[in-house]
């Protein structure tokens, strides 16, 4: 990779993470309500199943970033998440 792809890898990813999106996503199970973000945003969301298992979210309705989304998605759940790229996201437990 060229220095000038990884400045614009770089500048796309921050564009995405600054990008607000429109969601209506209604409180769920959890492994749910992110496939539901997967869909309503484009992104996508890679998490185990065991992880998610048995724990609610209590959804997302509005503008919002990437970031706000899945925070309002993840509340409560001990569950934190990481950007890997301009288009995805991993799940995984709260340091």
């Amino acid at each position: 990779m060229s220095a000038a792809d990884a400045e614009y890898s770089v500048h796309a990813e921050a564009q995405r993470e600054d990008l607000t999106i429109e969601l209506r996503i209604t409180a769920q199970p959890l492994d749910e309500a992110l496939q539901e973000f997967a869909r309503q945003s484009g992104m996508q969301v890679i998490f185990f199943s065991a992880l998610t298992e048995g724990i609610q979210s209590p959804g997302v309705k509005g503008k919002h970033t990437v970031a706000a989304a899945l925070k309002e998605l993840l509340a409560g759940s001990g569950l934190s998440f990481r950007v890997i790229n301009s288009r995805t996201v991993e799940i995984r437990k709260a340091e």
